[in-house]
């Protein structure tokens, strides 16, 4: 049996051959998103506690050129501002970082969109304003300031379009009712 389309004919198979894929059926999937948001997750405070480790100072250096290139926050900026900036990017890093990893379902693709942002950002700062290659995104060693911030940015991407699967710490605390998505 073959389906008209236009000119074109295309074979039907018959239902019992056509396996559905559901959401159910991929636990190895799932097991590997909650890995991913493990990873993501423990980076993004490592990396945000490293920051309130060094809090006044992380701002004056944001602020001015150093070693690793031109200052991250313009120059033109009132100091409040800027203070107001370094705030929101360590709230970020901790909170959407804190959040991932027991969420599924929708929640983690929310949290994993504000690492995306930040982490976009990030890459933005450095393709662009510190006119770095591409390879400095992934570098192991960026400056020796650690990975590149390509390990953070493509996971939370893929987290944003997978989603973060059905696994969730949540799902384990007695007497919560946690909905995911099938």
């Amino acid at each position: 049996r073959t389906s008209q389309c236009h000119s074109f004919a295309f074979p039907v198979l018959p239902k019992a051959l056509v396996r559905r894929k559901t959401r159910r059926s991929q636990p190895a999937m799932d097991a590997a998103l909650l890995g991913l948001r493990f990873c993501l997750g423990a980076g993004s405070v490592q990396h945000g506690l490293a920051k309130v480790a060094t809090w006044p100072e992380i701002v004056d250096e944001c602020s001015s050129p150093g070693p690793w290139g031109p200052p991250v926050l313009p120059a033109a900026w009132p100091a409040d501002v800027k203070r107001a900036a370094a705030v929101a990017a360590t709230a970020t890093q901790l909170g959407c970082g804190a959040a991932i990893v027991p969420c599924a379902g929708v929640s983690a693709r929310v949290a994993a969109a504000g690492l995306a942002a930040f982490y976009g950002v990030a890459a933005h700062w450095t393709l662009v304003t510190r006119g770095q290659p591409l390879g400095s995104v992934v570098s192991l060693d960026n400056d020796g300031k650690g990975w590149g911030v390509g390990y953070f940015l493509l996971p939370s991407l893929a987290l944003v379009v997978a989603g973060g699967g059905r696994y969730g710490l949540l799902r384990l605390a007695p007497g919560r009712v946690v909905a995911t998505p099938p």
